[in-house]
């Protein structure tokens, strides 16, 4: 290269060696701009050239540059190897410069030097970026994961995630979350709830760890891209202490065998129902939050108001027994206790009823037969901050500002924490702060920060806050903040519904009893307790130990059991008919029993006396000369005795009990009992509908010559009772009566003698035989054969 025309400076450097690995040419860029052109240059070979370079370099290849010519030659035998990938090398004055080398048509080696130095800061600028984000998310007291949105392959885990999943996480190995998802169609869901909303908030799903225990979560979900890839951007919060804390009360209403409810006494409002009531009476959601009006499920409305002036009057309606209908029309007969007591200064009344449908149908049978990190922290829950190790704050989400509106204008990027701190106190906002502010900042400060986890303040508007407070690997530290004010009101209305349910069960009138099999009686209420007394063993309850050990068995079995009848004792140690309902729960890790029994001594006494009198009656009805059967209001038959089956003796095989009347009657007449034609049957059951609607009595003949008198009678519940008596004797003496009535009159009309008889008092003619005819003539009264009607007055 010539002096007078020199290289204009560029990015890119080279050198030209030839075959002899000799330079043969260069630009200013590969050697330092004090070096112009090869006139300059003394002939060098590329240990020497490569040398020269290293002048200028800070470090080569990441190796700091080393004096003398050991180095030289080892960066030269480097860079000069063509199949070998590029060298990054920083120059003295900080700038970074792609060495690369590359074979020449003709022999020998080109050298280039590439200014990488703007993609090389990029690229620091970039790993800053993604360790402020994993100092932030290690830092934070929430699990989070970057995850790809298609595979569920964890692009990112916080330090809390992995020791929530209980090991650690390793970038450079796939990875899936949804390995750890207990119901993997939870993921899909998350999904698809994020690509319909910005974010999703307190989604709850289920993890298990490696431990094989499971986790719940509240899960805040949001849409990303991570390293190129769609990514969901997961936070999450466990509650498993929340749900897995259950309370007793609660367990025991829930699961209680019959359906018990509490309701407003003066306005009807549903406060609170057990399922079993809800499944009973057919209560929708919608009806839990809405009055219910107990009235309409009443078949009998005047009842309704009956058992209603009852409580009113006395405040207590003990075993009623009432016909109702659930929303759609299904009537059922259900027994019932109903109080009335204060519950947080208003009249409530406690209710419990049981379904005793089957109970009534035996006993009538019987009787009637935003950017990755920005978005990242912004889809958080909790408001977020993150202050340095001078207390001032990087940055915060919007939750933040939010959270602390009352120093809004003062949440910027380097504000002071303590600054903060003492603006909020000196605006009121927290109530242990008012009036002694100074004090407070002292405490709050200390000359330190102090780090706490879910510090709860209470705040002068009357709401709370939950404040957690980490340190960060930096020196400086991350605050979350959270809104509670729901959290402590569900609190103190939790409170209040374990005084309400103790006050329920406590008042319930129905005995309610919560035992272990091993007979540890974990919780009886008071009209337990009056039933039975004080007995150390739940055998003792039983006349029968036996029975208990039954009781188990078929609720292992079955997990329930119903109207379970055995005989206890009592209070008095007096034997005593008991029904009993159970069901087996779940409750704090082991299974358990809840039951409920009631009295129903005088029940039973009551049926073998409804009984006893059925079976006489039934007796007596067999004991009828008659045929007697009796039909219900569906026209089916409930009863028949042995006379009636003998009378129809043809059709005897279908005279069974439920078979309708009518098709009993076509069976009759087509297996030729009556003598109805066949193209008739079908009138003669329309004639027999009508003896059906009203009591009539009439005769009937059957095929075998036989005669029957036949009685419909209506019953008052809908139904009929037929009689049938054998007339055929006397039908017999009739007709031969009738003969011999025949055979006199025949006699008589062939006799020639003239035959008359008439009424005496007015001279009616009532026969007249044909000479008589023939004799007086064609008249309609005996006085006109007299000339003188007197003189038959004489004669009469």
């Amino acid at each position: 290269m010539r002096p007078d025309n020199p290289v204009t400076s560029t990015h890119t450097g080279y050198a030209l060696f030839d075959a002899s690995n000799i330079l043969v040419g260069s630009n200013p860029e590969m050697f330092g701009s004090q070096r112009l052109d090869r006139g300059e240059m003394q002939p060098m070979d590329a240990i020497a050239a490569v040398a020269e370079a290293l002048s200028y370099l800070k470090s080569f290849d990441g190796r700091p540059i080393e004096p003398g010519s050991a180095f030289a030659e080892s960066a030269a035998a480097r860079w000069t190897q063509i199949d070998k990938g590029p060298v990054e090398a920083e120059t003295l004055d900080g700038q970074w410069k792609l060495l690369t080398a590359h074979p020449r048509p003709g022999g020998g080696v080109a050298l280039v030097s590439v200014d990488i130095t703007d993609m090389k800061r990029a690229q620091i600028a970039h790993r800053e970026n993604a360790e402020i984000f994993r100092c932030i998310t290690d830092s934070h007291p929430l699990p989070v994961w970057v995850v790809d949105a298609g595979s569920g392959q964890i692009l990112y885990e916080s330090l809390d995630a992995s020791n929530l999943l209980g090991r650690k996480w390793t970038p450079n190995e796939p990875q899936f979350l949804t390995d750890h998802f207990v119901n993997t169609g939870d993921f899909n869901e998350i999904s698809s709830l994020a690509s319909n909303s910005d974010i999703v908030r307190d989604h709850e799903i289920q993890l298990r760890n490696t431990s094989g225990s499971t986790v719940w979560c509240s899960t805040n979900c949001r849409r990303g891209v991570y390293g190129g890839h769609p990514s969901l951007i997961i936070g999450v919060l466990d509650i498993t202490e929340r749900k897995q804390r259950e309370d007793l009360f609660g367990f025991l209403i829930k699961h209680h065998p019959l359906p018990v409810w509490m309701n407003d006494a003066s306005s009807g409002e549903l406060i609170y129902q057990s399922n079993a009531a809800e499944r009973l009476l057919g209560w929708s959601k919608k009806a839990q939050r809405e009055t219910v009006r107990l009235g309409d499920y009443f078949v009998d409305p005047e009842k309704y108001r009956e058992i209603n002036r009852e409580l009113m009057q006395k405040g207590v309606v003990e075993n009623c027994e009432v016909l109702l209908k659930r929303p759609d029309g299904q009537e059922f007969w259900a027994t019932g206790n109903l109080r009335i007591v204060e519950f947080q200064g208003r009249r409530v009344v406690l209710a419990g009823i049981a379904d005793v449908t089957k109970q009534k149908k035996r006993d009538g049978e019987v009787a009637a037969a935003r950017e990755m990190l920005a978005d990242a922290v912004e889809s958080l829950s909790e408001g977020f901050a993150l202050y340095d190790e001078d207390h001032r704050l990087v940055m915060c989400n919007s939750l933040y500002r939010e959270l602390n509106h009352p120093v809004r204008d003062l949440v910027e990027p380097g504000v002071e924490w303590n600054e903060l701190l003492r603006e909020s106190a000196k605006r009121g906002v927290y109530r242990n702060a008012v009036g002694r502010e100074d004090d407070w900042l002292d405490e709050r400060i200390q000359g330190r920060i102090e780090f706490h986890s879910h510090f709860e303040v209470p705040l002068s508007d009357g709401k709370w806050h939950s404040v957690s407070i980490h340190p960060t690997d930096l020196g400086g530290f991350v605050v979350t903040r959270a809104d509670i004010s729901g959290r402590k009101k569900a609190e103190a209305a939790e409170r209040d519904a374990t005084a309400l349910l103790q006050k329920v069960l406590d008042a319930c009138p129905s005995p309610i009893h919560m035992t272990t099999f091993e007979g540890e009686t974990l919780y009886r209420n008071p009209a337990t307790r009056d039933l039975y007394a004080d007995r150390p063993r739940i055998t003792d309850h039983y006349v029968d130990p036996d029975y208990s050990a039954i009781l188990e068995r078929t609720l292992i079995e079955k997990g329930r059991i119903d109207d379970f009848r055995v005989q206890q004792y009592d209070t008095e140690n007096k034997a005593f008919w008991a029904s009993v309902s159970a069901r087996l729960i779940d409750f704090q890790g082991r299974q358990v029993i809840v039951s409920n029994t009631t009295n129903i001594t005088d029940m039973i006494a009551a049926q073998q006396e409804t009984r006893k009198a059925n079976e006489r009656l039934i007796d007596a009805i067999e004991s009828l000369a008659e045929g007697f059967a009796l039909y219900d209001k569906n026209d089916c038959l409930v009863l028949a005795n042995s006379r009636y089956r003998q009378m129809h003796a043809i059709s005897a095989d279908v005279l069974v009990p439920g078979v309708n009347w009518f098709e009993f009657l076509r069976v009759t007449a087509e297996r030729n009992q009556f003598p109805v034609p066949r193209d008739k049957i079908d009138d003669w059951l329309a004639e027999r509908a009508r003896d059906r609607r009203e009591f009539r009595q009439q005769e009937f003949r059957h095929t075998d010559g036989g005669w029957f008198l036949v009685s419909n009678c209506p019953t008052r519940e809908g139904g009929f009772v037929v009689t049938r008596v054998d007339i055929t004797e006397r039908k017999r003496a009739e007709e031969a009566a009738k003969e011999a009535d025949e055979m006199v009159r025949k006699v008589l009309e062939a006799c020639p003698v003239n035959i008359q008889m008439t009424r005496a008092h007015d001279g009616k003619l009532l026969y007249r035989s044909p000479a008589t005819v023939e004799l007086l003539g064609n008249v309609t009264s005996a006085i006109d054969y007299y000339v003188d009607p007197s003189e038959r007055m004489r004669y009469v």
